[in-house]
């Protein structure tokens, strides 16, 4: 092979050498001019998403702001001398009394309820002494007292109880509660099972003596709410 072969194939080999150069600067510009621009697109995405909620959260707060408005109003006119803040603590307190005082009028417009653990834990007590003789006293005037005084004798029939009444009441207001009277406190067994059994009604109850009773007389005594 003479000289002047070689310096073809040299030249060759450097041109061809250059143009395979050129090649991947182009396809290093091309695919990385792509992969920013995706990444441009995908920013610009991001972006307009952001600005969308941005605009829906704005919206939502003057709505919202609107509807408060008569609340804040009525703040203005109930506590003009007081600051936001302490009108909202005054209204938050005079709600929280009005709730309580709504709580305590439901409880008075309904009856007293008889479980049935309560029940039977009246009978059980009881039961150990049929035909002991007791009498119910209930104010004449005392609608739900009656009501009352119904499911607690059903109670002592089931045992076996001799009831006598229930005897209304029209010249004296009881106490509220559940009452038991004995002309003495004799602790007989009768009396310490009527006892346990009043107690069980989960009632407020309380104990008199009244000697005008019958020796070995028991007397229930259902007072209202």
């Amino acid at each position: 092979m003479d000289l002047d072969t070689l310096k073809t194939g040299a030249n060759i080999a450097v041109a061809v050498g250059l143009i395979i150069s050129a090649l991947g600067t182009y396809a290093a510009y091309h695919f990385g001019a792509k992969s920013d621009a995706a990444k441009d697109s995908h920013q610009a995405e991001q972006e307009r998403r952001l600005q969308t909620q941005i605009t829906t959260l704005l919206a939502g707060n003057e709505d919202l702001k609107h509807r408060l408005e008569p609340f804040d109003t009525l703040l203005k006119q109930r506590y003009p001398e007081a600051t936001e803040a302490e009108a909202l603590d005054r209204l938050q307190r005079e709600l929280s009394s009005l709730g309580k005082r709504t709580e305590t009028l439901e409880k008075g417009t309904r009856d007293r309820v008889l479980q049935l653990e309560s029940q039977e834990a009246i009978v059980k007590a009881l039961a150990p002494f049929p035909g002991t003789k007791v009498e119910f006293y209930v104010m004449a005037a005392d609608i739900e007292g009656r009501r009352y005084a119904e499911k607690l004798k059903s109670c002592f029939e089931a045992a076996k109880w001799v009831v006598s009444g229930f005897i209304l009441v029209f010249d004296k207001e009881y106490p509220s509660g559940v009452h038991l009277v004995v002309r003495e406190d004799t602790g007989s067994s009768q009396q310490r099972a009527l006892e346990v059994a009043l107690k069980a009604t989960g009632q407020q109850v309380t104990g008199a003596i009244n000697k005008l009773l019958p020796a070995g007389a028991f007397r229930v005594v259902i007072g209202p709410k």
